[in-house]
């Protein structure tokens, strides 16, 4: 027996036919911009749906997800599946809009969450997801690794910087890779999503710390 827990990545793809997407939910997304506030739970600045879950049912929906989410993430799997854990099943659980002017920001987060079992099959926010839809200026996340040890001299540190990524990429990390948003200049528009995925507890991946 072995452990297997998800490896840090940082994939991306270009969505086809972006700039359709970009002309239908943008336009609802600057259309209903007052509907949207800041959380009150972040230190960010930044306007966001997260916690407005009537609003953000407009993306759970066949055409965006098939659109923007499942070609890209199964490409992901299929890249990656030497390394990383691959579901039996994924379904969109989360999906919010960022809105940021100049001097809005994202400070460190990350998504993970425990695993729950449900039916006999554990379910978690094992991958997460951002949809770049509008920048006027170079992206502004960044993805975060601290390995620090306090055992020993080991000091690594790391940042992956993802200015070269444009709009209309979709961008696929494992929900425990810490990351930000650097202060913004211009105006700059991004969907966030968590997907769940569904795993047999007999799999010799399961992390034993959930179970």
């Amino acid at each position: 027996m072995h452990v297997f827990f998800p490896s840090n990545f940082v994939y991306w793809n270009k969505v086809k036919n972006h700039e359709k997407i970009k002309e239908k939910y943008y336009t609802e997304i600057l259309k209903n911009k007052n509907t949207i506030s800041k959380n009150q739970n972040w230190v960010a600045e930044v306007v966001t749906s997260y916690n407005n879950s009537d609003w953000n049912k407009i993306f759970f929906n066949r055409e965006f997800c098939d659109n923007v989410i499942w070609p890209y993430f199964d490409n992901m799997l299929e890249k990656l599946s030497d390394n990383i854990p691959i579901p039996e099943e994924s379904y969109l659980s989360e999906c919010w809009v960022n809105l940021y002017e100049k001097g809005n920001f994202q400070e460190p987060h990350q998504h993970g969450k425990p695993f729950n079992k449900i039916d006999g099959r554990y379910h978690s926010n094992v991958f997460c997801g951002i949809y770049l839809l509008h920048l006027e200026e170079k992206n502004k996340t960044v993805f975060f690794q601290d390995t620090s040890s306090s055992c020993g001299n080991t000091d690594s540190k790391f940042n992956f910087m993802t200015d070269f990524i444009e709009e209309g990429n979709v961008i696929f990390f494992p929900s425990t890779l810490l990351h930000y948003v650097l202060p913004s200049e211009k105006e700059r528009c991004t969907i966030s999503f968590n997907l769940t995925s569904v795993y047999n507890p007999s799999e010799t991946f399961y992390p034993k710390i959930y179970q």
